[in-house]
């Protein structure tokens, strides 16, 4: 081989590689970037694809913020998948006072049998302005786990006072009525008749 067909193909190597964006060519992952996995999270979400929105959205890591964090657990929970709980948690590490995470979590706490868990992280998203109806649906059923039949009646009238259409709601207060009694108001207790 002579020097000049060898210096030829270095030259134009050592050409390239001082071109502007040429040196350090980078080549396209197969794995998506925080970015494109909330992107492509969102877009399985909206098409109720839950277990490939629980997966694309989990990968967006603790950097994604508490909104998206909180968008996977939801995803994961319906799709039936253990990361919900681990997905709620992040969120609440990004931003602890989220009450969307806090009730996502509190649901998440019911559904795996600790009542008064999801009690206290429920109230607390209360507190913090969550607003899910169905959040305030597990609160009554976390209180009436616990024999709080008033307090359970009083999460399902909000539950219903934040979905009025919410039906699970209606027919759980009227089941917890029925079970439990109903709260006399005063005034309206009926007159005894004179003894004779």
């Amino acid at each position: 081989m002579s020097l000049r067909s060898f210096a030829a193909p270095v030259a134009l190597a050592t050409l390239i590689a001082c071109l502007p964006g040429c040196g350090a060519m980078k080549f396209a992952s197969s794995e998506p970037d925080g970015q494109d996995s909330v992107a492509a999270g969102n877009a399985a979400f909206d098409q109720k694809d839950y277990g490939r929105a629980c997966q694309e959205l989990s990968k967006a890591g603790a950097g994604a913020g508490a909104e998206t964090l909180t968008r996977a657990g939801v995803a994961c929970a319906k799709a039936g998948q253990d990361k919900a709980e681990t997905s709620f948690k992040a969120a609440l590490s990004a931003n602890p006072a989220y009450a969307p995470a806090m009730e996502g979590l509190g649901q998440t706490a019911l559904s795996l049998g600790d009542p008064a868990r999801a009690r206290d992280l429920l109230e607390a998203a209360t507190k913090a302005g969550g607003r899910d109806p169905r959040a305030a649906m597990a609160l009554g059923d976390a209180w009436l786990l616990s024999g709080q039949c008033d307090k359970a009646q009083a999460a399902y009238q909000d539950a219903l006072r934040r979905d009025g259409g919410l039906s699970q709601a209606k027919s759980r207060l009227d089941a917890t009525r029925l079970l439990c009694g109903t709260k006399k108001t005063s005034g309206a207790s009926a007159a005894t008749p004179a003894s004779g």
